[in-house]
């Protein structure tokens, strides 16, 4: 079975941290969108690449690199954080403010008046 050419993994690991710091520098000038983004590309550049998780060619000799325990660590450590930060980033991305719902309140009276809950 062939295996990956030498230094697909550094090549893909370097990119996706370059995707992870550009997502970081977009979240800091407020650019949310964006930073969602390069995070999704960097996990995509890490996809395929952890030789605990089955290969989705591998069988037609798409035979995966062995990996050395740092490198494995630093995977992780990529993929955690690139979680991480679309875990923070998307609730208060994705969802829109909560708005007060209307309501009616029997006032002393007898007369009921709307009033707003929120």
């Amino acid at each position: 079975m062939a295996t990956q050419p030498e230094g697909v993994f550094e090549s893909r690991m370097q990119q996706a941290i370059r995707y992870k710091a550009e997502g970081n520098q977009h979240y800091k000038e407020k650019r949310v969108r964006e930073a969602i983004s390069r995070y999704h590309w960097a996990l995509m550049h890490l996809r395929g690449l952890d030789p605990s998780e089955p290969a989705p060619l591998q069988a037609f000799g798409g035979e995966k690199e062995k990996l050395s325990p740092e490198q494995v660590e630093l995977l992780h450590s990529v993929e955690c954080d690139c979680y991480n930060n679309l875990a923070g980033k998307l609730p208060a991305f994705s969802y829109p403010p909560p708005t007060p719902s209307p309501s009616i309140e029997i006032t002393s009276n007898g007369y009921a008046s709307p009033i707003m809950l929120g």
